[in-house]
């Protein structure tokens, strides 16, 4: 088995990897992701939460009111500029 072309791709939870000779056919071909023991365990990258109610929200919040305070320059006079050459 000769191979002309090694396809890698990392993908986030899985890893493809194909291998094509000569004539162009797909001699290799490896798919890996997470074990099902990996998905299982509370705080693995890989576990998902269970779905409530297909996911819907039950309250909707209302907007964000706008600031209640403004940033922008001080009032009244700047100070003298003080210079250190001669």
């Amino acid at each position: 088995m000769e191979l002309q072309t090694i396809v890698i791709d990392l993908g986030k939870t899985v890893f493809h990897l194909v291998g094509v000779n000569v004539r162009g056919e797909v001699v290799v071909r490896k798919t890996r992701g997470p074990s099902p023991q990996t998905s299982r365990k509370p705080g693995s990258l890989y576990s998902v939460a269970p779905r409530i109610r297909n996911s819907m929200a039950s309250k909707v919040l209302p907007a964000p009111a706008p600031p209640q305070m403004s940033v922008g320059r001080p009032r009244g006079k700047p100070p003298p500029v003080i210079s250190s050459r001669p």
